[in-house]
């Protein structure tokens, strides 16, 4: 029987899988063009799913784009653990929370601050999302051997694009989503503050707390690696110019990792 979103089935999906979350499928596609072969097995309600077989180490495995988000996420991570998925990384972007973080270089999640909400609905907030040990050393190995920059610490994952984020206009921090009050200032701002503050908190994204929670409990590995495309409170030019190469940085490292897993 065939899952309700992905239209995925027993039998399709590999052990390892690569989740790309909220990325342009057509530059995602582009870019896996020169680590990996690939085909696509099913595509519905924005899942694209993937066959993949590393150019270097003829490995298989399977990669999923998704929509933005944790709810996304946490619909390819139910459907692809019921097919049999039991190795989970998260590829993708991120907005760096820390100045001393170069652009285009990644970020390796040891743990993830939860303001996901999906996650709430599964476990207490004080249950931890925390990247697997193996998955974490893979990660910091491959990004060693393809010689990409990388930090390892804490990433903030929001539900929020617009709340909790922030754009700088005029050379000011200022709302950039739609209101009637152009003094608006979402109380999310005041999140964003408290965590600009803490040392380890290095990027925020949109998925990976939801996957290391769901993950965690149900005893299956996983981890993420994102590339920075731009700093928090965003710059519009800055994202475009560099999300193509901290994209292509964050894939690399994660099927080099798979490699380095069965290896």
């Amino acid at each position: 029987m065939r899952e309700s979103n992905t239209l995925l089935a027993k039998g399709e999906v590999e052990k390892d899988v690569i989740l790309i979350g909220g990325e342009d499928h057509p530059l995602v596609k582009k870019l896996s063009k020169e680590i990996m072969n690939f085909s696509l097995i099913r595509k519905n309600k924005g899942f694209y799913s993937f066959k993949c077989i590393s150019d270097n180490a003829k490995l298989q495995f399977t990669m999923v784009i998704t929509g933005i988000g944790s709810s996304c996420t946490e619909i390819a991570f139910n459907e692809l653990a019921k097919c049999g998925a039991r190795v989970f990384i998260r590829a993708g972007t991120s907005g760096a929370l820390k100045k001393d973080l170069d652009l285009e270089s990644v970020v390796i999640t040891k743990n993830a601050l939860r303001l996901d909400g999906v996650s709430d609905l599964y476990v207490d907030t004080k249950f931890r999302a925390e990247a697997n040990n193996s998955i974490i050393n893979a990660l910091i190995e491959a990004a060693n051997i393809l010689n990409i920059k990388y930090r390892i610490g804490i990433t903030l994952t929001s539900s929020s694009f617009y709340a909790v984020g922030g754009k700088f206009l005029e050379d000011k921090v200022k709302f950039d989503g739609y209101s009637a009050n152009s003094l608006f200032k979402p109380p999310g701002f005041e999140v964003l503050e408290k965590v600009l503050t803490l040392k380890n908190v290095l990027n925020i994204d949109m998925e990976t707390a939801t996957l290391l929670v769901l993950s965690r409990l149900n005893e299956i590995k996983s981890g993420s690696v994102c590339g920075i495309s731009n700093y928090i409170p965003w710059k519009k030019e800055e994202q475009i110019k560099h999300t193509e190469k901290s994209l292509n940085n964050a894939i690399s490292i994660a099927v080099k990792a798979i490699e380095l897993i069965n290896t």
